[in-house]
């Protein structure tokens, strides 16, 4: 099969090309094939019969789309509040709480190692600068490590998982009768992405392609800056877009979640472009996630830092251990105010940000025309596109194995 808009190779079960974006019209028929199906499973009931109250005068079964948005997945809630959501999820909140403390005080126990030592260091070089400076960056890249390991292994499931609980309260109202909502958020993200490693590839694809959809966006606009007082104003825009970048990632990743029967690549495609397309709608909580979130980093940080520098200073009148230990109490400080926003903040501003989104989105459909130029524009997501073409139907990784 080959693209009708610019005659490139593309495969048969794929929706889009990988050349252009175009749809193709295989990809097409595919897809209102399924959009049948799914209707035609609405009506029909598990023993085969047709459901009461949905015939017709007629006799023939009644077709509703209520519930189905333009994308074919449910619309959000209307009487969904963000702090109403923040409180429903509170079970998610108390896990992510518990997860960043078991974290930071992995990395305070490394530090304080460090620290120690630096201390033997010191004395058997007699505070010699050179050596110091190596265990001082030895520290500094263990932590790093160790943030990287957290972060891709434990932390982006725990992020995800509460974001798959946070989708299905914006859409159903709330969680099934008797559900945990740790377990149903681990195995909705298992589900989808078949495995910690699949969930952390989507998501860095996902946040690469955000990344750069902003900077496209931010350069389009970058031709007002010329105009008086237009510089500044944009010049603020794209550093809010660039730090609300986090949160804009977990609501596609919400999106994702809500297409059940899809491939994970392809609904991430279509996540983006709906992103592109309502990035307006977004931007006034954006603006507030950014303004919350940097000022109580601050003010955290600067708490935490001042007493850490006092008790460095005053644990020995050494000039260099001095200087290492008010790095480690650095390192410690930025640690730990880190850890107050990933477990404190950020799922207030996720919950905002997730509900925002998809009440933005509710009833579009993702634009062939804006997915060409994004086609166009970024790299990561011409990867997206690939392996949405490349990946069968209904697989979205790895098995679940364990």
């Amino acid at each position: 099969m080959f693209c009708p808009q610019c005659g490139a190779k593309a495969d048969t079960r794929a929706r889009y090309c990988v050349n252009c974006g175009s749809p193709l019209p295989a990809g097409e028929a595919q897809t209102l094939a399924d959009e049948a199906t799914s209707l035609g499973s609405e009506i029909v009931t598990s023993n085969g019969s047709i459901n009461s109250g949905t015939l017709d005068s007629s006799g023939s079964p009644e077709v509703t789309t209520s519930g189905h948005d333009g994308g074919g997945t449910t619309p959000p809630r209307a009487n969904v509040s963000a702090v109403g959501l923040f409180f429903q999820t509170l079970p998610y909140v108390f896990l992510r709480i518990i997860a960043y403390l078991a974290f930071a005080l992995v990395l305070l126990v490394f530090l304080g190692l460090m620290g120690a030592v630096g201390l033997l260091t010191a004395r058997f070089f007699q505070s010699a600068g050179l050596p110091l400076a190596v265990v001082g960056l030895i520290a500094f890249m263990g932590a790093w490590a160790l943030a990287v390991l957290a972060q891709r292994y434990v932390l982006y499931l725990v992020r995800i998982a509460h974001v798959a609980v946070i989708t299905e309260v914006v859409t159903k109202g709330r969680l099934p009768e008797g559900t945990n909502q740790v377990a149903y958020g681990k195995e909705k993200v298992l589900k989808h992405f078949g495995s910690a490693s699949a969930l952390f590839v989507v998501d860095q694809l996902v946040a690469g392609t955000v990344r750069q959809v902003l900077n496209w966006l931010t350069q389009a606009a970058g031709c007002l800056a010329n105009i008086p007082g237009l510089g500044l104003i944009i010049g603020i825009l794209r550093r809010i877009l660039n730090l609300a970048a986090t949160y804009i990632d977990e609501a596609v990743m919400s999106y994702i979640l809500r297409r059940e029967d899809e491939n994970v690549y392809q609904a991430a495609c279509d996540g983006v472009v709906l992103y592109a397309q309502s990035w307006r709608q977004l931007l006034g909580t954006a603006t507030w996630c950014v303004l919350i979130v940097t000022c109580i980093w601050v003010v955290s940080f600067l708490l935490i830092l001042f007493p850490l520098l006092g008790v460095a200073k005053g644990l020995t009148p050494e000039p260099g251990l001095q200087a290492l230990y008010g790095f480690v109490g650095l390192l410690a400080a930025f640690v730990l105010a880190n850890v107050i926003k990933w477990a404190l903040i950020d799922p207030i501003a996720t919950v905002g940000m997730v509900l925002t989104y998809n009440r933005a989105i509710q009833g579009q459909v993702p634009s062939h025309d804006l997915r060409a130029t994004i086609n166009s524009v970024s790299g990561r997501f011409r990867e997206l596109v690939h392996k949405a073409t490349s990946t069968p139907p209904g697989d979205s990784g790895p098995p679940v194995s364990g």
